[in-house]
């Protein structure tokens, strides 16, 4: 049996209060530094790039690639587990939550591609 770490002997609903405290944490980070627009890692830019060609929400792309990464991971064999499938589902959504109500704020700039997806959605 595999050993994930002390919040294992606590039960699930720990393991899920871990998870989603990651989640929020990491989507603070990330939101932070695509932000600054100063550089993004390759995984990170599949669903900026998904976003620039093809209009869709930053957060519906990014929920996209994750899920296919877990899928992948999956089919290969990896382990896929209840915290992958929040990461899947929730770092999108929390990542555009961050952008919109504290990473523009704080950094006091917004990205040209952010500014495009604005302007799409305040047009319709």
């Amino acid at each position: 049996m595999k050993n994930f770490g002390y919040a294992e002997q606590y039960g699930i609903i720990v393991q899920i209060a871990w998870a989603l405290i990651a989640v929020v944490v990491t989507s603070l980070g990330v939101s932070l530094y695509q932000t600054a627009d100063l550089g993004v890692a390759p995984y990170d830019y599949l669903s900026l790039g998904l976003r620039d060609k093809t209009k869709k929400h930053y957060y519906g792309c990014r929920m996209f690639t994750d899920g296919i990464a877990a899928l992948a991971t999956y089919l290969l064999g990896g382990l896929v587990g209840l915290g992958t499938l929040l990461s899947a589902l929730c770092l999108g959504p929390v990542i555009h939550f961050f952008d919109v109500h504290i990473s523009e704020k704080f950094i006091g700039y917004t990205p040209q591609s952010e500014k495009e997806e604005e302007q799409r959605d305040s047009s319709k």
